[in-house]
């Protein structure tokens, strides 16, 4: 297409955006949202409900967010590969508010069936108008010549002659394009995986290499599934039977979850607006992460550390299991996110949590403070939990993923060194990569000889009812081998 849109890098400073609307609007909030992940490391879902609590929205307009949020954010590289067909200027290099408004649009036209096309240009190109001084026309341009190059829509099958001109849509069905849109798959599989996929083309030449191109296949399309929400029921103040009784009454769909202090939810509720949540009664948890803390194996009278507790969904599980009684020291080097744990803690009425910020390397115990059960709950790479966390798909590199494994040893060596004897401690992440699982453990099982690995599990998206992740439980003998 032949667009007047100048190169980004030689256009003057953008202006001021136009005043806005007093009526929230769902598309221009999803631009804001997209905006805002270029800075800073908050997930989509945290932004999301920053909006969602200050800001009034009708069920539609919250429904129309999410959607939009979470669907051009878990598509993007597909949503980049039309761009790129359609547009001279290459997507990398678009002013990236303009860029933004074009994911936008065309995840409405390619990706969903309910939203007209003229509701999908127009509304893109007055956001356009908003953030860029002379983009509108561009997207105008680009999002018409989009349109006009979709074949079809809503076709069952993809013949694999055609396979590079089709794209599935929300709906499970294709989008079919006059002209190829991906890659060529006999040249560069993981290329055309990665554009039709929607994941970094590094990150799935690794899993082909390690799991094979079928499995690496439904791993990416797992992750670009949406999940449902899962509550963890507060057992010191209700049964997951109650519970469930309280929310359907209220009118708020719920079903037992796989877990049995689960409840499984549409993932399009607000959280906060979930009955019994003010009282205390569930906390937001996934199944995997229950299953970790059921693997600690706390009881009531035990000393428990908590390495990294913040937002302390596994910290409240555990002093919850405890009845309120032992301690579980909560440790974070974030007194922000420790303040979460705090909030939570006085939400679910728990007291035998007692919270500490610092650096979990560098324990400030005393040498005698030993526990009897030990949490390190890793940072990580995120990569089993990017269908909830679908922008750290881009955030990841090679590098970094050797930088986590560093840190992760670290934490796990000083968890081991506060286990006392005959304890027992956890290590987990949210990550399916082995050099921050089962090569971290190997590490420090190699440098600790008291140690003994019991078993650890890997949770891969496409194959459990909960998110992915890794955990492995290791045991401190009484005296070393």
């Amino acid at each position: 297409m032949s667009g007047s849109y100048a190169d980004p890098q030689q256009t003057s400073a953008r202006p001021e955006p136009r005043a806005r609307p007093a009526r929230p609007d769902a598309r221009r909030l999803a631009l804001k949202v997209l905006l805002s992940l270029a800075h800073g490391h908050k997930f989509v879902q945290e932004r999301l409900d920053e909006i969602f609590g200050r800001i009034p929205l009708s069920w539609p307009d919250k429904a129309l967010l999410n959607e939009l949020v979470f669907g051009v954010v878990r598509h993007r590289a597909t949503l980049d590969a039309v761009i790129d067909t359609f547009s001279k200027v290459r997507s990398g290099r678009i002013e990236p508010a303009v860029r933004d408004v074009l994911r936008l649009g065309i995840y409405q036209l390619v990706m969903l069936d309910r939203i007209p096309e003229s509701a999908a240009v127009n509304t893109s190109v007055e956001l356009a108008k908003e953030v860029s001084a002379g983009g509108h026309g561009f997207v105008n341009a680009m999002l018409r010549a989009v349109a006009r190059g979709i074949e079809a829509k809503g076709l069952e099958t993809l013949s694999a002659d055609r396979a590079r001109h089709g794209i599935r849509a929300k709906s499970g069905k294709w989008c079919v394009f006059r002209q190829p849109i991906l890659p060529p798959p006999d040249r560069n599989p993981a290329a055309h995986l990665a554009a039709a996929l929607s994941h970094p083309e590094w990150l799935v030449k690794r899993w082909v290499e390690r799991m094979g191109q079928d499995r690496a296949v439904r791993l990416c399309e797992a992750n670009n599934r949406v999940r449902p929400i899962f509550l963890r029921c507060n057992v010191l103040r209700t049964t997951r039977a109650d519970l469930l009784a309280r929310l359907r009454a209220a009118g708020t769909p719920a079903c037992e979850g796989p877990h049995d202090l689960s409840l499984a939810m549409d993932s399009r509720v607000a959280v906060a607006e979930i009955p019994g949540f003010a009282e205390g009664f569930w906390q937001v948890q996934d199944v995997s992460s229950m299953c970790v803390v059921d693997m600690l194996g706390v009881t009531d009278a035990q000393r428990v550390l908590d390495l990294c507790a913040a937002p302390g969904g596994k910290a409240s599980h555990m002093a919850e299991l405890m009845s309120n009684r032992g301690m579980v020291v909560a440790m974070d080097r974030s007194p922000g996110r420790l303040r979460l744990v705090r909030e939570n803690c006085q939400r679910l009425g728990l007291h035998n949590i007692r919270l500490v910020t610092a650096d979990a390397r560098h324990l400030p115990l005393r040498v005698d403070a030993r526990f009897d059960r030990v949490l390190v709950d890793a940072p990580c790479s995120n990569t089993g939990v990017l269908s909830r966390r679908p922008e750290a798909r881009w955030r990841l590199s090679p590098e970094g993923l050797t930088e986590l494994a560093t840190l992760q040893r670290e934490l796990l060596t000083a968890g081991v060194v506060a286990l006392r004897e005959g304890g027992r401690a956890v290590y987990s992440t949210c990550s399916i990569e082995p050099e921050e699982n089962e090569q971290v453990v190997a590490k420090v099982l190699a440098e600790h000889p008291e140690l003994e690995l019991e078993r650890e599990e890997r949770f891969l998206p496409h194959q459990s009812a909960g998110d992915g992740g890794y955990a492995a439980v290791l045991l401190k003998r009484s005296h070393a081998t």
